[in-house]
């Protein structure tokens, strides 16, 4: 857990280890109730990892693909340093290049996208 105070407001967040991950976090005015707000984020966290959005599925062949469950997805998009031109997206905690994700939302044409 990382904690920052800027000048009016305390953050709390959990990240994994590894460079591309999943990350949660809480902020709050700085005469928040630190405990409370670390409540916060183990909830936060605890609902976060709680749902995945893709799952892998194999074809008869033998070879395995990956889709968008339910029809939803929720990812947070991030710097590449290997590809600057791009972002990469973090979803169920794994990076995954641009490209990569306009392949999985290909099934997806017509269909209308909100934040």
């Amino acid at each position: 857990m990382e904690r920052q105070i800027t000048g009016t407001a305390i953050l709390l967040a959990a990240r994994d280890r590894w460079e591309q991950g999943y990350e949660f976090a809480v902020d709050r005015k700085l005469d928040v109730d630190q405990h409370n707000l670390f409540k916060q984020l183990i909830e936060k966290t605890t609902r976060g990892l709680s749902e995945t959005y893709l799952k892998k599925g194999e074809f008869p062949s033998g070879e395995s693909y990956t889709y968008v469950k339910q029809h939803h997805l929720k990812g947070v998009l991030t710097y590449d340093s290997v590809n600057p031109e791009a972002p990469l997206v973090i979803i169920d905690g794994k990076p995954y290049k641009w490209n990569e994700v306009g392949h999985l939302l290909q099934a997806f044409e017509g269909f209308q996208m909100k934040d």
